[in-house]
Formats: structure tokens, C-alpha cells, sequence
């Protein structure tokens, strides 16, 4: 029996980062489910030097599934969204969707998307 050829099982995100400064570096998560989400279990990542005012991701070979990205703007570097006494951020970040939260960070249902066998292109403006 011939082995048929395995098409369409993966697919890349390619991710633009937009809304920020030459300075410091720029974290983006990839999140697989929502308890990966909630528990802060990073399918994928990817940790840059921030050179310009945009940035281009690419998230290769993903299965198909439902997904959902974070990033922010580590301005010192420290691997961590710096906040205030209140707990509001004062690093610029985004989700993908572009969705805020209210009063912390938004749903997974919110900024979720579906990987299918085709590439999909995503665009991220960090406030």
C-alpha cells in the first residue's frame, strides 16, 4: 500500500507588531488553549531586541487548532510587563484581535483565532 502524501497539516502565522519605541526588546507569546492561556503556558515564543517601530513574527508549522498571541514592549528588558501601584501596565502591549482588557487581561475567547492549513497574517499594534 502507497503512503499518501500529508498536506495541509500545518500552516505559519505571520505576526506585525506595530506601536512602539528603538528601545529595549519585545516578548510575544503564543498560546495553544485557553488553560495554556490562563495558566500562562507559552506554546511559543519569541524574545527580539527592539531595532525599529515594527517588528515581523513568524510562527512556523503550526497544526491546525485555535491560538492566541500576547506581546508586549520590555522597555528594561527585565522579561517582565512592568506595571504601576495599581497594577496598570506602563509597557506598551496587545493581544492578538487587537482587544483590550477592562480590568485585566481580556478573555481568550477575545483574542483567539483559527489556524487551518493556510498562512494567516495578523497585526498587532501595542498601546
Amino acid at each position: 500500500m502507497a503512503l499518501l502524501p500529508r498536506v495541509g497539516l500545518a500552516a505559519d502565522i505571520e505576526v506585525m507588531l506595530t506601536g512602539f519605541t528603538a528601545t529595549g526588546g519585545l516578548q510575544v507569546a503564543l498560546y495553544d488553549s485557553e488553560a495554556g492561556y490562563k495558566a500562562e503556558k507559552i506554546f511559543g515564543g519569541v524574545q527580539r531586541r527592539a531595532r525599529a517601530n515594527s517588528l515581523r513574527v513568524i510562527f512556523a508549522d503550526l497544526p491546525p487548532g485555535t491560538y492566541a498571541i500576547a506581546a508586549f514592549h520590555d522597555k528594561n528588558e527585565n522579561e517582565e510587563l512592568d506595571a504601576n501601584v495599581l497594577g496598570i501596565p506602563t509597557e506598551a502591549y496587545g493581544f492578538s484581535n487587537n482587544v483590550r482588557g477592562t480590568f485585566g487581561p481580556p478573555e481568550f475567547t477575545a483574542i483567539s483565532f483559527t489556524v487551518d492549513n493556510a498562512p494567516l497574517k495578523l497585526d498587532i499594534e501595542l498601546k
